[in-house]
This record gives structure tokens, C-alpha cells and sequence, in this order.
């Protein structure tokens, strides 16, 4: 049984912090009528990565996107598709330093939080709070509530690393409210997915702290969040399927752990079904 915990537990570090979303600034600019453009190579990032990287070869070879865009669209599919964090973040400094990144603060500040997302990921916590503050400063020209919230998370991720548990928790809940407000004026599959990436990176954290009771209480503002994903008509394909995955997993080690294994059971039999087999580092050898 411990095993089993063991690798459920690794599964939820693998997809959990892989929450990041799409970009709906770049499907505007760029329109889905064709193959090669950022909104297409987007939607298909999360379940045919390596399909979106050879859309991206070829836009590269052709010219057909400016390097800017095939840098940072590498980096989207490297983080979301693939969950190789330091190729995302290879290819996320080259966007980074071409003078492109800049011309559009919306862009650029998915970026940065990218970047301190793969910092973070990398065990990098000092480089991920550089980035998390370079974030904060570019919400004051954007006024983008939703990643202002996203980056309280982060950094409450990077302060849980370095044990400031309480700070931590604090930058968590600032994260939520601001969400919860967000998706009563904007019910979108953004506001949803970053506030069921907020509630799942709590829950997470719970979880690892022993504070179990609050973890469960936190089920039904969860259930909402998946809901509203559900409901919403512009969430991507095999979004909602993860997120379900995301879900069951947490809660699956919570069972474990607290000694419930007929639930445990349940919900480890339940991901089966729900993740398909990936092209790299697949998420069926962890439930092996």
C-alpha cells in the first residue's frame, strides 16, 4: 500500500503543477481557421504535443510565425503537453529576451508566470520569486485579477518550500478570494480553471501538512469549480478530463493515508479511466 501511495502521490506532483492554461490572448490575435497559428497549436498542446511541435518545426521553417511566437508557443507545449519543465523554460528565456516579448504586457505576463511556474518546478524557488515579483509589477499595467491570483499561488508554493507555512497558506487564500470573485463576473474556462487550480494547490498542501479535515471540507468548492468547467462552452479538449484525474488523485491519497482504502480504491480505479497513456513519461507507469 505504500508503494501504491507512493507513485499516486508522484502522479498528482506530475499533473497538479502542470495547471497551467491556455493563452486566449493568442487565439484572438491569430484566429483558428488554419494549422499554424498559436490558437490551434494550443488547443491541441495537451493531448498531441508532439503534433503541436511539428506544426511548430514547420511554422519555423516557413516562416509562417515570428520567433517570438515559436518560442514561446515551444515552451506552452513543452510545460502543458509534455511536463518537461526545463525545455519549457529553455525555450520561455529565448521569448523572453527577443524585444517582441514586450510589445504586449498581456503575453508577456503569461510568460513570466510560466517561467516562475518551470523555476519552481525545477527546485529553482529563488529564481521562481524573481519571476513572481517581475509578475506582480506587470498586473499594475494590466489589471489582470486572475493572474495576480495565479501569482499569490505560486509564491505560496515557493514559500511551502521554504517553510513558511503560515505566510504560505495566507498567500493561498488571498489567491481564492480574488477568484472567487472572478468567476461571479466572468464564469469562463479561464476564471474555472484558475480557480480550480488555486483550490487543488490548497488541497494539495493540506494534504502534505497532515491537516486532512481542512483538505475535505474543501471538496464541494472543488465540485463547483469542475462544474463551472464543465458548463463552460470554450474549455479545451481533455481539459475537463484532467482536471476530473487532478481531483480524484488528491483525494486518493487523502483516503490512503487517513485509512479509508475502500475509497482510496474507488478513486484509484476511477484515474485509470480517466488519463489516457501520454507520449512521454506516461501517467499509466506511475499507476502501474
Amino acid at each position: 500500500m505504500g508503494k501504491m501511495v507512493f507513485a499516486i502521490c508522484s502522479l498528482l506532483t506530475a499533473i497538479l503543477l502542470s495547471a497551467c492554461v491556455s493563452d486566449p490572448h493568442l487565439g484572438k490575435e491569430m484566429g483558428w481557421d488554419s494549422l499554424y497559428t498559436a490558437g490551434h497549436i494550443q488547443q491541441i498542446a495537451f493531448v498531441r504535443p508532439d503534433e503541436a511541435l511539428a506544426l511548430l518545426d514547420t511554422a519555423e521553417d516557413r516562416r509562417l510565425l515570428s520567433p517570438f511566437d515559436i518560442n514561446d508557443l515551444r515552451c506552452f507545449v513543452y510545460h502543458n503537453g509534455l511536463s518537461h519543465y526545463k525545455t519549457a523554460l529553455f525555450y520561455a528565456r529565448k521569448a523572453y529576451a527577443l524585444p517582441e516579448s514586450r510589445k504586449d504586457p498581456e503575453r508577456f505576463l503569461s510568460l513570466v508566470f510560466t517561467m516562475a511556474e518551470d523555476c519552481h518546478n525545477n527546485g529553482d524557488y529563488a529564481g521562481s520569486v524573481k519571476y513572481c515579483a517581475e509578475g506582480m509589477k506587470l498586473i499594475q499595467e494590466t489589471g489582470d485579477r486572475t493572474y495576480e491570483a495565479n501569482l499569490h499561488v505560486m509564491w505560496g508554493m515557493n514559500l511551502m518550500e521554504m517553510e513558511q507555512y503560515d505566510e504560505a497558506f495566507r498567500h493561498m487564500n488571498l489567491a481564492i478570494g480574488i477568484l472567487d470573485e472572478e468567476v461571479r463576473k466572468h464564469p469562463c474556462y479561464k476564471t474555472w480553471d484558475d480557480l480550480f487550480y488555486a483550490l487543488g494547490m490548497k488541497v494539495s498542501l493540506l494534504w502534505d501538512k497532515d491537516r486532512y479535515a481542512e483538505a475535505l471540507a474543501m471538496r464541494p468548492l472543488i465540485a463547483k469549480a469542475l462544474h463551472g468547467l464543465e458548463a463552460s462552452e470554450d474549455t479545451s479538449e481533455g481539459v475537463l478530463d484532467m482536471r476530473c484525474a487532478e481531483t480524484d488523485v488528491v483525494y486518493c491519497c487523502i483516503a490512503y493515508t487517513i485509512g479509508n482504502k475502500a475509497e482510496g480504491d474507488s478513486l484509484y480505479r476511477r484515474v485509470r479511466t480517466l488519463i489516457p497513456p501520454r507520449p512521454t513519461a506516461s501517467i499509466s507507469a506511475f499507476l502501474a
